[in-house]
């Protein structure tokens, strides 16, 4: 039975719309499994299902345990832990491996990675926070495919953006056109949906001219890697694209260089996380990491290495439980951890040590609040943790590695290399570490065949242990020779340029050289041939047996006496020797010619060598029938004997100086022994500086790159705060303990003569306009007390300022000197002397006015009353302000048209004129007085305010029969 590829769908806020929009564009005959998981609470009644059916034609059905997937159906989760095993969803049954926080979407998709491989499918639609952001890491991974909505179009944006800004995703689209794309790509034979048989695999050759391609746009080489996993991942990039042959996907690349970029990242993408495998951390922590803290003396550097550390999850986990165990042991340790990887972006990361809060699956909450800092909807790894470890861009294949580690972290490299690649890496690996040094593979990954250099700790957590052993040669894997694959026709094989035109010169000439040039042969000083010019055959011919390349045993009769006497006179008398006239016999034919040695002088590459030139001379008779029978026997007899003669002397000559050699030989042994021994010694000693320099080199230009980073961003933090100061207006000058400038900003110059020389001169040594004498003394004491001191201050101009000075704490709380801050508060203090001189008037023209004057707040509350008022109504101060007018008195004053004028008076829609208002008094009796209210402007006073006047009614006007106000009535 076919797999059926699932369609895992995340939404969260605003996501109903969205997935509304998607189903209704999706084919009921798809042959897609779709599970859709949403932010809902467990416990309350999901309505999702019902609305979403209103939308497809396909099932829609409700999450329950033990549900298998199946095409065309649509499967409806909600806001808990749902996981899928061969094909069927439970739910997950640890709910504290979620930290306490629903990460629903990460959990399914990463569980759906696991259990469908390239047929799992992540769909991440609108929704706020970043679930998915994590998960849809696994599906890519694990070569499955990502489509996001365009943000563009959705309510909530942060869950697509988040989702994108990995650059893992494939396709980025509304929701109604993500359907098209979705059933074409499974439909592609990368799934082996439409076909009846299974997808056949890409060509190698194709996919080495591809891997050429890339390495020479990128500069990275995946020759090492497996072919099946290449060829899966380039047969993922095509299906993205639609292309279905290897040669139309060469084209495309041709055409479109940032396809490259692309495919690059489809290569590097791997699947990591915090404690990835928690288990075996555990392993790691309690079996090993605690042992190598032991065997190791307090104050040792422990120095580690994570090769292939992609985003840094498992680097910082490493630094996490190194903390741990060190502060368990109550040792002093000092920790060192170099994390490569060959994707540079995967390293910027990495070094922000910025995470999403799906972190919470893996990270428990006690490591979360002791070595992570919560911000702005991420999770930040504290400085503690960051400073013990160096990121840097390195192909552990090629590049040198690093040296005296005591413990390597590869847990997802070697499954993705070839079984050559794996070998010489562990070679390498047994190389960088120290004596009784770690090694910690993955759960996939092996040491086959390395048992030799390994001992195992934890064969089940593939922890292993050096083994002190002959130490092997790092092996450096080279690069394949360079490749031409875009040429018509090429399948990865080197092509032969053509010949160009201005070459035919020099292809004539050769030819006319063959043509007339006798016969040139070089040789050395053992008569061994090294180069041979034009046709030979009639001088040399080869021996039975072994192939050799000796020049007189190879020579034809006739012709090996006369070289061996003309080549041993011409390397004594260091000059040309010629002999004419040589019989040779050739095939039964007999030729004469003319023969001619000479050492070689010039070039100096050639300078030693031994140069015979043989050339025809006059030719004699071919055959043996030419001569008759007894001269030919005679002729041959003669030949035999001068070579016999020769060969007698030389041999004798050569005996002679071969004893007299052999005793020089023998005391030039002795002392080549003694030498070659001292040789061999310091060759081993420098081969070993050659390779600790080479792996100091490496970790130099580790720490350089890590340093750049720092210092990059320092200056860019440096120009922040110059910009922020300088903007502010605000005048600030930065002092040392001995109150000398070390930094100041634009505006201090206004007030303080500084220039750029200053910086390391006293304060005191400096010429201020303000008129302040107490500085230093002022400075002095909050150095001493660390309380800060503010002033008012004036300068010769008569401007008013706000003086701050301030200790300067850094950050470990270290008090390295103050901070003065230099406000013009000019304005401010100019507007408040107004406000006091309008309040003094204010306030004498209320206390003269002969009629009663209140003064109330926006809560209709008395404020301020006039000695007026006091007297016209027998009451006191006390009693009074503070008071509700309603409540004054016996609550002659809670009239409902009163308050609501006054309310109406207070938001300055109307004023108050002649509002009649009838008084008891207690002695005094019946009084009538007239009200006029106004709302206080804000020059005489704060906003809110109602000034409230009254005058008594005179009595000629009474006669008008006013109407007794009663309290509480109208």
């Amino acid at each position: 039975e076919k797999p059926v590829p699932v369609a895992a769908i995340g939404a969260s806020a605003g996501g109903l719309e969205a997935l509304q929009r998607f189903f209704s564009n999706v084919s009921e005959n798809s042959g897609i499994a779709f599970v859709v998981i949403t932010h809902t609470s467990p416990e309350r009644e999901s309505l999702l299902p019902e609305l979403l059916s209103k939308y497809t034609k396909m099932s829609v059905v409700p999450y329950k345990k033990g549900l298998y997937i199946k095409a065309n159906q649509v499967i409806v989760g909600k806001d808990t832990s749902m996981t899928i095993i061969n094909g069927m969803i439970f739910k997950a049954e640890n709910q504290e491996y979620f930290g306490g926080q629903h990460h629903p979407i990460d959990h399914f998709f990463r569980a759906l990675a696991t259990d469908q491989k390239e047929h799992a499918i992540c769909i991440v639609l609108s929704g706020s926070g970043n679930d998915g952001t994590l998960g849809l890491k696994a599906i890519k991974a694990a070569g499955g495919m990502v489509m996001v909505q365009d943000p563009e179009t959705a309510k909530y944006r942060a869950m697509p953006e988040s989702a994108i800004s990995t650059g893992l995703v494939d396709y980025v689209l509304p929701p109604e056109k993500l359907p098209d794309l979705l059933i074409q790509y499974c439909r592609s034979p990368y799934l082996a949906l439409a076909r009846k048989t299974e997808t056949v695999p890409l060509p190698e050759g194709a996919i080495h001219s591809i891997l050429i391609r890339l390495r020479n746009h990128t500069g990275q080489d995946f020759t090492h890697y497996k072919k099946s996993t290449m060829g899966r991942r380039i047969e993922r990039r095509m299906t993205v694209h639609h292309i279905d042959q290897a040669k139309n996907y060469l084209k495309y690349l041709r055409e479109n260089p940032n396809e490259l970029d692309l495919l690059l990242q489809e290569l590097l993408v791997s699947v990591t996380r915090f404690f990835r495998d928690a288990e075996a951390f555990d392993a790691l922590a309690d079996k090993a990491i605690t042992r190598l803290l032991d065997e190791r003396d307090e104050g040792h550097v422990i120095r580690a290495w994570v090769p292939g550390c992609a985003t840094g999850e498992e680097a910082y986990s490493l630094a996490i439980i190194l903390d741990e165990q060190i502060n368990r042991a109550q040792k002093m340790f000092e920790v060192q951890i170099f994390a490569t990887d060959l994707d540079a972006q995967a390293i910027e990361t990495a070094r922000a040590g910025f995470y999403p809060e799906g972190i919470t699956a893996d990270v428990s909450k006690e490591r979360l609040a002791h070595y992570f800092s919560h911000e702005d909807g991420t999770y930040r790894i504290q400085k503690k943790i960051r400073d013990k470890i160096v990121f840097a861009v390195q192909n552990v294949i090629s590049d040198p590695p690093f040296t005296h580690i005591d413990l390597i972290v590869c847990r997802n490299l070697l499954i993705y290399l070839s079984s050559e690649a794996q070998g010489k890496l562990m070679y390498l690996f047994h190389y960088a570490l120290r004596p009784g040094g770690l090694l910690f593979l993955g759960t996939s990954e092996t040491a086959t065949g390395k048992e030799n250099m390994f001992e195992t700790v934890d064969s089940r957590n593939k922890i292993m242990r050096r083994k002190e052993t002959a130490r092997p040669s790092p092996l450096l894997l080279s690069y394949p020779r360079k490749l031409e694959p875009d040429r018509p026709g090429g399948s990865g094989k080197p092509v032969t340029p053509e010949p160009e035109p201005r070459q035919l010169a020099r292809t004539v000439e050769r030819m006319l050289l063959n043509r007339f040039t006798p016969c040139s042969v070089i040789l050395d000083d053992e008569n061994t041939i090294l180069y041979i010019h034009g046709d030979s055959g009639q001088y040399f011919q080869p021996e039975q047996g072994q192939p050799r390349n000796n020049a007189l045993q190879m020579a034809r009769p006739g012709l090996r006496s006369h070289l061996l006497k003309t080549l041993a006179a011409a390397r004594q008398k260091k000059k040309e020797i010629s002999k004419r006239d040589i019989r040779i016999r050739t095939n039964g034919e007999y030729i004469s010619a003319d023969l001619s040695v000479k050492q070689i002088d010039k070039p100096e590459a050639l300078k030693g060598y031994m140069l015979v030139i043989l050339q025809h001379s006059v030719e004699i008779e071919k055959k043996e029938p030419s001569l008759p029978e007894p001269a030919r026997e005679y002729t041959d007899r003669e030949e035999l004997e001068r070579e016999l003669q020769y060969t007698r002397e030389n041999l004798q000559s050569t005996i002679e100086e071969l004893e007299t050699s052999n005793e020089e030989l023998k005391s030039s042994n002795e002392e080549l022994q003694s030498i070659n021994e001292e040789m061999q010694s310091s060759n081993e000693e420098l081969e070993t500086s050659k390779e600790e320099m080479q792996s100091l080199n490496e970790e130099l230009n580790t720490v350089n790159a890590e340093l750049k980073s720092k210092v990059d961003a320092l200056a860019r933090s440096n120009n922040d705060m110059n910009n922020l100061l300088n903007n502010m207006q605000m005048a600030t000058i930065f002092l040392d303990e001995n109150l000398c400038v070390k930094r100041y900003t634009r505006k201090a110059q206004d007030i303080v003569r500084l220039i750029d020389s200053d910086i390391g001169r006293p304060i005191s040594d400096l010429t201020s306009s303000l008129n302040y004498n107490l500085l230093i003394e002022d400075c002095k004491q909050v150095l001493e007390t660390l309380v800060p001191v503010e002033r008012e201050v004036t300068d010769v101009s008569g401007c008013y300022f706000l003086l701050r000075i301030y200790p300067y704490r850094t950050r470990e709380n270290v008090i390295e000197g103050v901070v003065l801050t230099i406000v013009d508060i000019d304005r401010s203090k100019r507007a408040e002397e107004k406000a006091t001189e309008s309040l003094e008037f204010f306030e004498s023209v209320f206390q003269t006015v002969r009629h009663p004057l209140l003064v109330l707040d926006g809560e209709l509350r008395v404020v301020r009353a006039n000695t007026s008022f006091y007297e016209a109504f027998d009451v006191r101060e006390k009693r009074t302000e503070g008071h509700f007018i309603y409540n004054l008195g016996k609550g002659q004053w809670d009239i409902p048209d009163l308050r609501r004028i006054l309310e109406e008076v207070m938001t300055g829609k109307k004023v108050m004129n002649d509002f009649r208002v009838t008084y008891r008094f207690p002695r005094v009796g019946e009084k009538t007085f007239l009200l006029n209210a106004r709302s206080l402007q804000q020059e005489i006073s704060r906003p809110g305010k109602i000034l409230l006047a009254m005058e008594e009614e005179k009595k000629e006007i009474k006669n008008r029969k006013p109407v007794k106000q009663e309290p509480g009535k109208k």
